[in-house]
């Protein structure tokens, strides 16, 4: 049984307040040193969702920052040497993805 953090519970993005339990929070680790230097408390403290991440490795000069995908949700990443099967992959879920879309309309 996990018990609740009563941080985690309340928390949200410093930047643009998306809140930390929204469905549409991507949860990602950055490098350390990187992280002291875009935190928005000026520390190693505070909050920031993938986007505002983004936007803030861009204003302070970083690029390629590794990040680690920590909760994706229903996301999954593929590797950036996209290949062949890769490819193929993509388009099995992206025919499955319309399948089922046709499928919940006509259950309409």
């Amino acid at each position: 049984m996990t018990l609740p953090d009563p941080y985690y519970d309340h928390a949200s993005c410093y930047d643009c307040g998306l809140e930390y339990k929204s469905p549409g929070w991507i949860e990602v680790m950055i490098p350390d040193f990187v992280w002291r230097e875009i935190s928005p408390t000026g520390d190693e403290e505070g909050l920031l969702c993938i986007s505002c991440i983004s936007k803030k490795l861009i204003k302070h000069g970083f690029e390629k920052v590794p990040i680690w995908l920590c909760e994706p949700g229903p996301i999954t990443f593929l590797p950036i040497e996209a290949t062949r099967s890769n490819h193929a992959l993509m388009r099995i879920w992206y025919k499955k993805s319309k399948k089922l879309e046709k499928e919940k309309q006509n259950e309409t």
